[in-house]
């Protein structure tokens, strides 16, 4: 079976050591994918390559390691077609959820205190935060009268008012 060493990751599926492993670099993929997408990519690719030097393919992922690193390294893995195309879709499907999770590890930070890189200790963040004006919640959306009052409030609602007015 190809898909053998994967299962489909529910909430909260990154536990233990590999929590650790993943929380470690959620700054370093934030500022990589504020550099660009491909620099996002290739933090990830490292990010991908550290966490199976880490953590062994045929691992599940609610499984902790328990050789060390330096033994699991071998040179060259001798593999089956089969075992090869397991191993591929492991990498595949990890690399998404490892990409998943650290994106929303970094919106998540932005909604609770918003970006990690810009510290809002620094008193001339925060000074510039309140000479913009501009607020850290996203703001609420107009419902559907007053969308429509916006859009038509100098064609149809102010001629409108006007009439009214000079009627009384």
């Amino acid at each position: 079976d190809p898909d053998a060493y994967v299962k489909k990751l529910t909430h909260h599926w990154a536990k233990g050591p590999c929590l650790d492993f993943l929380s470690s670099h959620i700054t370093g993929y934030q500022t990589a994918s504020m550099a660009g997408t491909s620099h996002a990519q290739q933090y990830l690719n490292s990010v991908v390559n550290a966490y199976f030097s880490k953590f062994p393919w045929r691992l599940k992922v609610s499984e902790n390691p328990t050789t060390p690193a330096s033994e699991q390294l071998k040179s060259m893995e001798n593999l089956s077609k089969v075992e090869m195309e397991q191993k591929q879709r492991k990498v595949t499907a990890m690399r998404k959820a490892i990409k998943s999770w650290l994106k929303y590890r970094i919106r998540a930070n932005w909604k609770v205190g918003g970006n990690i890189v810009a510290s809002e200790n620094n008193m001339w963040t925060h000074l510039l935060v309140q000479l913009s004006g501009v607020s850290k919640k996203k703001p609420k959306a107009l419902q559907a009268h007053q969308r429509w009052s916006k859009d038509h409030f100098d064609t149809i609602i102010r001629p409108n008012f006007q009439e009214r007015c000079n009627a009384q």
